[in-house]
């Protein structure tokens, strides 16, 4: 579950999605260059998805009220940046990754996420907003 602190427009919960984007490889630690990438690059987009997704739970928050009060437990929602968009959810620090190529398909995943924590389906066939890494 989320706490409010993680409501508006900052990049908290940005450790939790770059964890899920470069898990440990034991079998093939990365040489390091890559390790390079994934600690500046991909730090970055782990802050920026995370903001996108804060932007989205504090709208979500705004229409719907606090968490116990959410019509679903698990908001799917799709985070986009730019050739990139990940399923997400407001409910979990979840994220679907790999990332998807397309928007529909980021939907897809979030839904199917949702789904699977037991979320009412009547309300997933809502349009999902997409947040954007520097805005809805």
């Amino acid at each position: 579950m989320i706490s409010n602190a993680l409501c508006g427009d900052d990049d908290a919960g940005w450790a939790e999605y770059h964890a899920q984007m470069f898990p440990p490889s034991p079998m093939s630690p990365p040489d390091s260059w890559l390790r390079f990438k994934m600690n500046s690059a991909g730090l970055n987009v782990a802050r920026q998805l995370a903001a996108a997704r804060n932007r989205g739970i504090a709208a979500w928050t705004v229409e719907h009220g606090e968490v116990g009060d959410w019509p679903l437990a698990h908001p799917p929602t799709v985070l986009w940046m730019p050739y990139m968009a990940y399923g997400g959810c407001f409910g979990c620090s979840w994220l679907d990754c790999p990332h998807a190529d397309d928007v529909g398909r980021a939907a897809v995943l979030a839904r199917r996420h949702a789904a699977a924590t037991g979320t009412e389906l009547s309300l997933m066939n809502m349009p999902l907003i997409v947040w954007r890494r520097s805005g809805a």
